[in-house]
């Protein structure tokens, strides 16, 4: 198995889209980690996801506590940081904030890395012809969007 690179990137700009699903994980408690939604944030302020109402985890996230924040991004990388219980609200709608963070580290699960393009494409196939476009390619190959018949 090879080792993908990690790097860290400012976070600036927080790249993840709302409605994403996120990993949340506190520190030292694998057993508490939970999926959930990205629901919104401030930049430089806070990051907020859904808030699953269970007593297990509403008691072990006290304020202030580390969190690992984990999500895919659409161009193949797994995005992550760390971050702290900034508030919990349970009422109307169970939210989690947490600190907005200054670094994300990003890892990519690609061998290659891909480079978005629109190439128009004709693809043949015995006596059939299908019109499409490459929409991104990289050096072990490309995506293919094929319009309807």
């Amino acid at each position: 198995m090879d080792e993908r690179e990690v790097r860290l990137q400012n976070a600036k700009i927080l790249q993840i889209e709302m409605g994403a699903n996120v990993m949340v994980e506190p520190y030292g408690s694998l057993d508490l980690q939970f999926r959930t939604e990205f629901i919104g944030m401030q930049r430089f302020k806070f990051v907020a996801v859904r808030m699953p109402l269970t007593r297990k985890i509403l008691e072990s996230l006290p304020m202030g506590r580390r969190l690992t924040v984990r999500f895919l991004h659409s161009g193949g990388q797994i995005y992550g940081f760390e971050s702290a219980v900034t508030h919990i609200m349970v009422k109307p709608y169970s939210m989690l904030f947490m600190e907005y963070p200054n670094t994300v580290e990003v890892m990519s699960l690609r061998k290659h890395d891909r480079v978005n393009c629109y190439l128009p494409v004709t693809l043949y196939h015995d006596v059939d012809e299908y019109a499409g476009a490459i929409v991104d390619i990289s050096s072990g190959g490309c995506m293919v969007h094929l319009q309807q018949m």
